[in-house]
């Protein structure tokens, strides 16, 4: 374990000390939650770990189009994505609406391996194939959302939560600075 804690932070400095929640903090947090929760609290909200999880979030919404349609984005298409921490879903902020669209869950498997334990996907796309939404967890540690459409236009809408739309044409880009730029700025404000 201090092996990893020690590549962690040499890797991206200062990421475990904006994690680090004190005592006090963890208090509060559970006492705003419905239910009690075993195990420790992390801070999921600061500057390293958004950038992140928002990098990674927007790539597995690229890599489960693949995975779906055995295409890549198009050109003109796009992913815009947002990961939600375990604490989101248990105070209310995700959005539980999306079960009663997707698909039944699957996980990886390779021969007999699978991984339905860690990581599980769901899925769902317009019968046009111009349209899809993902959804993706991480054991019970968070989850990621993401959509892909085939023309991004069909993203230029107004939302309640500002959203990084990332194009096929702006991924390198994004990938070398892990920070979401879309083409012409932010959507939904």
């Amino acid at each position: 374990m201090k092996k990893l804690l020690r590549e962690t932070e040499n890797n991206v400095p200062g990421l475990l000390q904006e994690m680090h929640i004190s005592d006090a903090e963890a208090a509060l947090t559970q006492a705003d939650l419905p239910q009690p929760v075993s195990g420790s609290f992390l801070r999921a909200n600061g500057p390293l770990v958004s950038a992140h999880m928002q990098t990674f979030a927007t790539k597995l919404g690229f890599a489960l189009y693949y995975e779906a349609t055995r295409k890549v984005v198009p050109g003109a298409g796009a992913v815009t994505a947002r990961w939600f921490s375990n604490v989101e879903r248990l105070n209310g902020t995700f959005p539980e609406t999306v079960f009663d669209i997707l698909l039944p869950p699957q996980t990886l498997r390779q021969g007999k391996i699978n991984v339905a334990d860690q990581f599980l996907y769901q899925w769902r796309m317009t019968d046009d194939d111009s349209m899809a939404m993902f959804l993706a967890s991480f054991r019970q540690s968070f989850a990621v959302l993401a959509f892909a459409v085939a023309d991004r236009s069909k993203l230029d809408i107004d939302t309640e939560h500002p959203m990084r739309i990332v194009t096929p044409r702006n991924i390198k880009t994004f990938l070398e600075r892990g920070i979401p730029e879309d083409d012409d700025g932010v959507r939904g404000q």
